[in-house]
């Protein structure tokens, strides 16, 4: 089972974002996609669930052109997290939360038990038990985000597409964050696609690596092994800045000079 893309471009106010990109990912992998502000990589996310339509090229689940699946299939299989959301409704966490359930509704039915014990199981798991009742415009940064990442469980998606996510958390929290993504690939065999700019949390938790290099008005990608794609070399001319490697305890890290 693979989320794919084959020979897409996509274009963005006039400017060629990918001319003719190729992608395979798999169930079970944990990718990440860095590259500095205006990229793509926001664009390349919402290629791969649906959102952003492709001037050329296709995108497949499992074979099968996502624009032929259904939109609740679809949501069954791939779940986005955004960096942020314009909430139309002044409604409580449990209600947002809950809203990751509807894919799984039949037409005109509310939510079962499960559809609140999942909800519940994932408040918890985000640290937000308590906090149901919360009106949504009360929350603070650190809290929304967590929230995003408990409606992402609780759609209970094969393929989870995160952008940002650590985005006002502590690190304490984001590591948790990477536990739960850790321990729900494992659970569900899914894959994870996480867009950051922290090149560290990339090289210690991804398996590949989307690397986006900006060239003036051009797109290269490199796609591949995270030890084969994140070296100084390629990480310098990504940032236009010479990048430094240390290891400690068997773990490499990247710094500026």
């Amino acid at each position: 089972m693979s989320l794919s893309l084959q020979q897409v471009k996509i274009v963005i106010n006039q400017q060629l974002l990918f001319a003719a990109l190729n992608l395979n990912i798999q169930r079970g992998e944990f990718w990440g996609v860095c590259g500095i502000n205006g990229a793509g990589k926001t664009t390349l996310l919402k290629t791969l669930c649906g959102l952003h339509i492709p001037d050329a090229g296709q995108v497949l689940l499992d074979g099968i052109p996502l624009a032929q699946i259904p939109p609740k299939s679809r949501a069954r299989q791939i779940a986005l997290m955004q960096q942020d959301y314009d909430y139309a409704f002044s409604g409580t966490v449990l209600q947002a939360v809950l809203m990751s359930r509807f894919p799984y509704l039949p037409d005109w039915q509310f939510e079962s038990r499960e559809d609140y014990e999942i909800a519940h199981e994932n408040l918890q798991l985000c640290q937000l038990q308590g906090y149901e009742q919360r009106p949504l415009h009360t929350l603070s940064g650190g809290e929304r985000q967590r929230l995003h990442l408990a409606m992402l469980l609780t759609q209970q998606s094969r393929y989870l597409l995160l952008d940002e996510p650590g985005n006002h958390l502590d690190l304490a929290m984001q590591k948790k964050m990477l536990y739960i993504l850790q321990q729900y690939r494992q659970q569900h065999q899914a894959a994870i696609i996480l867009c950051s700019h922290d090149i560290n949390l990339i090289s210690h938790y991804c398996h590949k690596v989307i690397m986006i290099m900006q060239h003036q008005t051009q797109r290269q990608c490199l796609i591949g092994n995270t030890e084969d794609i994140l070296t100084t070399e390629n990480l310098s001319a990504m940032l236009g800045q010479k990048m430094l490697q240390t290891t400690i305890n068997h773990k490499r890290y990247f710094f500026p000079e």
